[in-house]
């Protein structure tokens, strides 16, 4: 397209991944184009990246702390809409990668599965052929395994391409996500801006989630005796006050965002995640083998029981074990081995076994190292727990009778 006699838009000035630079920008506005939606876009993003990462890091930290500080119904609402906005995007994300490949989209472009064949479905890492296709499944499926969404994987595959430039840009932000790529490459240009909004909110969530858990676990910890009793201490509406300021104290980690390392700090971070997860399940493997086989020895009747068990159990903890093997396997590959690659995937490991160890032959040195099935004690807190639910259902019970028949659509609603 050409504008005034001596001026031309190349492609890279109608780039919609995110990568328009501000000389583009201002050619652009000068010449008087009518891409409005183009030069409206990169505007925002100019005016956005003006502004230092840390001041949206604080933002979004002043927000999620302050909910965790708020009596837990405030959390609970906010947590709701979060989640809610969460499956709204991500279902309305599936629908439209489906009506992208059978080319409902604004070109017409019937994808199908044309990008499993060229460029492929995904690309080789590490090494060439067949081996680094497979070496990056394998990645993927690792590095991904705290967050790991099969339909969305698939989706992806579908409408993006695994070579897309844009997806390695290095942008650090949302227009680097296969979903904006996809959406812009079909010529919607107000969707990927709403696509931001929803990862946002979710980012959002995730943090604000995360904190309360991290701050109720430390208070339970306290209230076993296991930390410092002060993290027991709740303030008048019940929030336990030090718990929630003790957990917000990491947050001042998102700060590392800052620096020029911040990819490789967060790849460190999801390697320690990683590790803390697959061992956390293991282990919950364990105990629930444990427990079935204690329940099966002193004749307790399970309520629910599920066909699959024990045998899901096992596969998971037998999946698992190989996930958290070979959550650090590309530090193995020839020229690729670093020293804080290797620690921040298999360090944890090692503090789990020492603090285990560390226990059994300290405050632990007195117990067993197996207790038998037949002895464990299946009984204990069961009362706490009946009439924590007694109570639930008594309060239950009495809203319903307050709020008679009236509401119905929101009941409507709520059953959705």
């Amino acid at each position: 397209m050409a504008v005034n006699d001596d001026t031309s838009i190349t492609p890279q000035e109608k780039d919609y991944n995110g990568k328009t630079t501000d000389a583009d920008l201002s050619r652009l506005e000068s010449c008087g184009v009518g891409d409005f939606e183009l030069v409206e876009q990169a505007g925002t993003r100019r005016n956005i990246k003006s502004v230092h990462i840390a001041v949206w890091i604080t933002i979004m930290l002043i927000v999620i702390v302050a909910l965790n500080l708020s009596p837990v119904g405030v959390y609970a609402e906010t947590e709701f809409w979060f989640a809610g906005i969460k499956i709204i995007m991500i279902t309305g994300l599936l629908i439209l990668a489906f009506i992208l490949m059978l080319g409902g989209g604004p070109d017409h472009d019937r994808l199908g599965f044309r990008y499993w064949n060229d460029p492929g479905a995904t690309n080789t890492y590490l090494v060439s052929g067949a081996g680094g296709r497979f070496t990056a499944f394998l990645y993927v499926w690792v590095f991904s395994g705290f967050s790991f969404c099969v339909l969305g994987a698939l989706a992806i595959l579908v409408i993006c391409k695994s070579n897309s430039e844009d997806l390695t840009s290095g942008s650090g932000d949302a227009n680097a996500s296969p979903w904006v790529i996809a959406i812009r490459n079909a010529g919607i240009f107000v969707l990927p801006s709403i696509v931001n909004a929803g990862i946002l909110t979710s980012a959002w969530s995730v943090g604000n989630a995360y904190l309360y858990m991290s701050s109720r676990s430390l208070y339970s910890l306290a209230v076993a005796g296991n930390a410092p009793k002060i993290f027991t201490r709740c303030n008048r509406y019940g929030l336990p006050i030090y718990a929630v300021l003790a957990s917000s104290c990491f947050t001042f980690l998102a700060y590392l965002n800052i620096g020029s390392q911040a990819g490789a700090v967060f790849n460190w971070f999801i390697s320690l995640t990683n590790t803390a997860g697959y061992t956390s399940w293991i282990l919950c493997a364990l105990i629930f083998l444990r427990f079935r086989e204690a329940c099966a020895v002193q004749g307790v009747a399970m309520p629910y029981r599920s066909r699959t068990q024990p045998y899901g159990a096992w596969i998971c903890l037998f999946l698992l074990t190989i996930l958290l093997l070979m959550n650090g396997f590309t530090v193995f590959y020839p020229g690729n081995f670093s020293a804080s690659g290797f620690l921040t995937t298999y360090l944890g490991i090692a503090i789990s076994i020492v603090l285990w160890l560390g226990h059994k032959f300290t405050v632990g040195r007195k117990q067993p190292w197996m207790h038998d099935p037949a002895r464990l004690d299946l009984a204990i807190g069961v009362r706490e727990v009946e009439a924590d639910a007694e109570i639930w259902t008594r309060m239950e019970m009495a809203e319903k009778e307050q709020k008679g028949q009236g509401n119905k659509w929101w009941k409507k609603v709520s059953v959705l």
